[in-house]
Parts: C-alpha cells; structure tokens; sequence
C-alpha cells in the first residue's frame, strides 16, 4: 500500500464524511493519498439482469472439469450451465460413481464415465435430448389425474395428528407402553413428549398394502397410492399414545418405508397398454 506523507497534505483533501455517508478508514486513508478513483454511492440499487450469477458459472464449470468432461473454450454459458445440470441429473437419476481411477469401477460405471464423457462433443439440443432421456426413465410420482403414489412420506398427516390428541386421546392420558404408564402431560417436550405408536408394526402392516401397477413414458413400476399408506399409516384402531422416548426405545425395525415405485418385471405393451398412465 502506498504510504502517506502527512506533510504533503497539511489540509484534509475533503471534509470528514458526514454520518449519512461514512466511508471505511481505509479507504479515506486512500482519498487522502491521492487516490481520487475511490468513490462511494449511497442509495443506489444494482439492476437485475437475466445473466446467470458468475458465481454459479464457475461452479458448473468446477463440476464439468472433476467429472473430466472437456468444454470448448468457445462454449458460452448456456452450454455450460446446460452440460453441468445434466451431470446433476444423471447423478441424481441413479447414475452416480466415483469419477476418481480405482481398480473397483464396474462395467456399468465404465460405460457412464464413458457416455459423460462424451458431453464435452454435444451441442446443447443434444444435452437437453439427453436430459430429457433421463428425465423419463425417474421413478412416477403421481398419476396423471392427479392422485400421489407414496415416495416415502409416512408422517401423520396434521389435522389427524390434532384429532387424535384433541378427540380421542386427550392429555392427560396414561403412557400406553408396557413397560411405562406413567401420564403424558399437555406441554411436555422431549422424550416426555406425545408420541403416536402403532400397535402392529409399520414393518409388517406395510406387507399387506396393495400395489398398483403404473406406467410411464412406456415403462411400468410397482407402487404403491399415498392415500392407501395414509390408511394404513392412520387407523386408529392399530394406534396408542406414548412417551416419545418409549416410542422410540421400542427398538422396531428401521428402513422399512422402502415401498417407493420400482421398476416392475412387467413389460410395456405399448399402445395396447391399459396400465394407469403416471408422471
């Protein structure tokens, strides 16, 4: 930094900043310097554009260049961004490995390192075509009338929560738990909060839901409907109230929401297909 020889300047160049406009001492220190090309606006907003942040630029461009997929120097943004949201989305579609070399990478992950690699040649019509294959092949979500297959949210819907509570437990109620039967209190937090416990284990009530058979973009999956897990999730007759800590000292089986949609051994018949359309 340039220093300051005070007696050149026996007179401040400016007047000291008034409150509404106060300037960071050091740059101050850099006026008095002479360094006029310093100057502070108040009050002014920076336009919004359309242009990506070049923050995110640079990201894409980071992630493209650790999965090895060479860019041209005269690729333009578009493109980049582009080329980086398919790496994402294969990654996310169940494409992902581990770009570093190992001896452990499979024939599978060979010929995906292989296609990726190849997004470096592609125009940008042909990346979105290519995302657009990779979009089709991700698991159904709905129907296309509307109605939700189950994708792995099992919470007790609120206002039944707040039904059960209000209309037929209400606190106090004893801790239905074997081993407990102490009251749960209204306002209790914690493991001495309320917690909502099934009798029958989800882990075996999932066993006996019903699946449907969907199709989309001419492939079919397994799945099952949210309004069929809210069923079994919600009966009242299969639920008891208990401590938080006693529900979760139960010791069930974890990992046994594992009904989401997979591919069925079913194939497409085509046009000929009578299978519920999803999306």
């Amino acid at each position: 930094m340039r220093r300051v020889d005070v007696r050149q300047h026996p007179e401040p160049v400016r007047s000291p900043p008034e409150a509404a406009d106060r300037v960071h001492p050091l740059l101050l220190l850099q006026r008095l310097a002479g360094n006029h090309a310093v100057v502070v606006q108040r009050g002014k907003k920076k336009k919004k554009t359309n242009e990506p942040p070049r923050r995110s630029l640079r990201i894409a461009q980071d992630r493209l260049d650790q999965a090895d997929i060479e860019v041209g120097d005269d690729a333009d943004e578009d493109e980049i961004l582009t080329k980086s949201r398919l790496l994402d989305d294969m990654q996310h579609g169940g494409l992902h490995f581990d770009f570093k070399e190992n001896s452990r990478v499979t024939r599978g992950q060979k010929k995906k390192m292989k296609e990726l690699k190849k997004l470096g040649k592609m125009s940008v019509e042909q990346v979105k075509a290519a995302q657009a294959r990779v979009e089709a092949t991700r698991p159904p979500t709905q129907l296309q009338t509307g109605v939700a297959l189950f994708v792995g949210n099992r919470s007790f819907r609120a206002d039944f929560a707040n039904a059960f509570w209000t209309q037929h437990h209400p606190l106090p109620v004893n801790c239905a738990a074997t081993d407990c039967g102490n009251p749960i209190t209204a306002g209790a937090t914690g493991g001495d909060g309320p917690s909502i416990d099934h009798i029958i284990p989800w882990s075996t009530l999932r066993l006996g839901l019903d699946p449907v058979v969907v199709c989309k973009n001419g492939i079919h999956w397994d799945a099952v409907l949210q309004s069929t897990v809210d069923a079994a999730n919600e009966n009242l007759r299969n639920l008891q109230p208990v401590h938080a800590r006693c529900n979760s000292s139960m010791g069930g089986v974890k990992g046994t929401d594992d009904i989401r949609p997979t591919r069925s051994l079913e194939q497409c018949p085509g046009a000929a297909c009578t299978r519920s359309k999803a999306e």
